[in-house]
């Protein structure tokens, strides 16, 4: 399953620096099988205070993903981007197509079967409240 590393960088001085990461880090995603597939750009604001520019990178799998991060090449050319950007990044898990918007409800299961019990269950016609306690079982919820 694929795995991106996802950047919203804000307050990024355009500079020297930048312009080198830039240069350089396409070789540091090239061994880890990454490629970009969002990159700043042009984006459409539909609701709240966006600011800042959205990155992605693509990796075959969160291994892969998390060895480029911690990497020699990759950490060389860092300091260049975090010492003239403000942002947040994370690693994250791409879901599989046949995912539906209820399956998030039950990633906080702890066993895989109950994880597909809960999916099964939520994908009915449950009620909200079953859901929940499906979903919530053997873990801590907001709620």
């Amino acid at each position: 399953m694929s795995t991106f590393a996802v950047a919203h960088l804000h307050e990024v001085k355009m500079g020297a620096q930048i312009v080198e990461y830039l240069q350089r880090i396409d070789a540091t995603l090239a061994p880890f099988g990454g490629h970009f597939v969002l990159h700043g750009g042009r984006y459409e604001r539909l609701e709240g205070d966006w600011r800042g520019d959205l990155i992605a990178i693509e990796f075959p799998n969160r291994d892969l993903a998390r060895a480029w991060y911690r990497s020699d090449a990759y950490q060389a050319i860092l300091p260049l981007r975090m010492d003239n950007s403000v942002g947040d990044v994370i690693l994250i898990d791409a879901v599989p197509a046949s995912h539906v918007a209820t399956d998030v409800l039950c990633e906080r299961t702890s066993t895989r079967r109950e994880r597909e019990a809960c999916r099964a269950h939520a994908r009915g016609t449950a009620s909200a409240e079953s859901i929940i306690a499906l979903s919530c079982r053997n873990t801590r919820c907001n709620s």
